[in-house]
């Protein structure tokens, strides 16, 4: 994992611009224009340093260090907990990239700061997402709803 990037901004739109992908989001498409603006805000920032705000951060490929996706990272006001949310292009699916991702940065944030968990939201009908948070250690602790949408609630306490 790293910044993203403005030079991102052709694979970020490709699987950010993908319907499959983003049905499961709560996130809406960019232009170019909003979209390089983003790059090049998350770019500048530390994630973790602005409590109560999300930064994202590039997942890329482990060898070639090229962008396959982004994960959210959330500290909450308080400092107390953590949230995570994951993305990667419909053709790094099932290669391992988001559980690896999600354990590193689920290590990272138990690491950096003073949370006594995390949390993470997959829509009910994202069986995959289900079984990656699974996968990652996250347990599923009930359900909740929100904006019409059911979601599967994971939490990982701290080790």
């Amino acid at each position: 994992m790293r910044r993203l990037q403005p030079a991102d901004l052709s694979i970020f739109q490709a699987y950010r611009q993908d319907p499959d992908i983003a049905r499961y989001q709560d996130w809406e498409a960019m232009s170019d224009a909003r979209a390089t603006g983003f790059l090049t805000h998350m770019a500048r920032i530390t994630p973790l340093m602005r409590l109560g705000q999300w930064a994202q951060v590039a997942v890329t490929h482990t060898e070639t260090d090229v962008l396959i996706g982004d994960m959210g990272l959330y500290l909450s006001e308080d400092g107390t907990e953590a949230e995570v949310g994951i993305t990667l292009g419909a053709a790094q699916h099932g290669q391992g990239h988001a559980t690896r991702a999600v354990r590193l940065a689920s290590q990272f944030l138990f690491d950096e700061t003073e949370i006594a968990h995390i949390r993470a939201y997959a829509d009910v009908r994202n069986t995959p997402s289900r079984a990656l948070m699974k996968r990652a250690g996250f347990t599923q602790t009930g359900t909740s709803t929100t904006a019409g949408v059911k979601e599967a609630v994971f939490l990982l306490n701290r080790p």
